[in-house]
């Protein structure tokens, strides 16, 4: 490896420590302009008592949390806190990150009356500082649940909103495309859908793929695709499709 990346280092060892002594003090400097700079914001803050979404999370966490080196411990407050909750059920769970994790669990009986939902798929969150791979750590180390066993996991595998053909679509699609390289799950292995909607049968095939041809000159991709989009639904409407659950369709 080292032969490989040689042609790719402009530096030796002496330059590269001549660098860094030069480096350091102005690398210190800007750590102690941002450390001070925060110091001052949440003095501000404070004074003003008016706070953003993370500094209220930061805060409860200084509550709840406290710590002792590397030891991490509940505080008073927290103890008594979790003695007020019979169950802590959160929604959604794919998109929490550490910080929110440690908060449930503080306020926990020690992590038993914790119930968590969530879909690894729909996580679209981090940019926000979301850890799917949290989620995925819960549900990947406990059992499947059976015989009252915990902690257990529940695999809600059964689509209800969509017809059979549109459920067999996705499944044949992401079996290829979401694999634990690509994306973190094994689609195939045990998050497929399995069909339970009360829909009647239908002979028109639910799943199409459209090749739309873009015209630079008449707008963007997005235009093209969106008229395209507009023009299949007027189809749709004026063809008198009926859409909905046995007794309950519509148009």
């Amino acid at each position: 490896i080292a032969d490989k990346v040689k042609g790719y280092i402009c530096v030796n060892s002496a330059d590269f420590e001549k660098d860094r002594k030069i480096l350091l003090p102005l690398v210190e400097c800007l750590i102690e302009c941002v450390v001070e700079y925060s110091r001052e914001l949440n003095r501000i803050k404070r004074l003003n008592e008016k706070f953003d979404f993370g500094d209220i999370e930061h805060l409860a966490l200084e509550l709840l949390i406290e710590r002792d080196g590397d030891t991490v411990s509940k505080t008073a407050l927290a103890k008594s806190l979790s003695e007020t909750y019979a169950e802590i059920m959160v929604d959604e769970y794919q998109d929490t990150n550490m910080l929110q994790d440690m908060l449930f669990s503080a306020i926990s009986d020690d992590e038993k009356n914790l119930f968590f939902v969530g879909d690894v798929k729909q996580s679209i969150y981090r940019f926000r500082q979301a850890m799917p791979e949290i989620f995925m750590g819960y549900k990947d180390s406990f059992e499947v649940y059976k015989n009252n066993n915990y902690p257990a996991t529940i695999n809600l595998d059964r689509n209800f909103r969509s017809r059979k053909g549109i459920v067999e679509g996705i499944n044949f699609f992401f079996d290829f495309l979401m694999t634990r390289k690509t994306c973190g799950i094994d689609y195939k292995k045990n998050e497929r859908l399995d069909f339970g909607g009360n829909y009647n049968e239908d002979a028109t095939p639910c799943v199409s793929v459209h090749i739309v041809e873009t015209d630079k000159t008449r707008g963007s991709d997005l235009v093209a695709e969106a008229r395209h989009i507009g023009n299949e639904i007027k189809k749709l409407v004026e063809s008198g499709t009926l859409v909905g659950k046995k007794g309950k369709e519509r148009p």
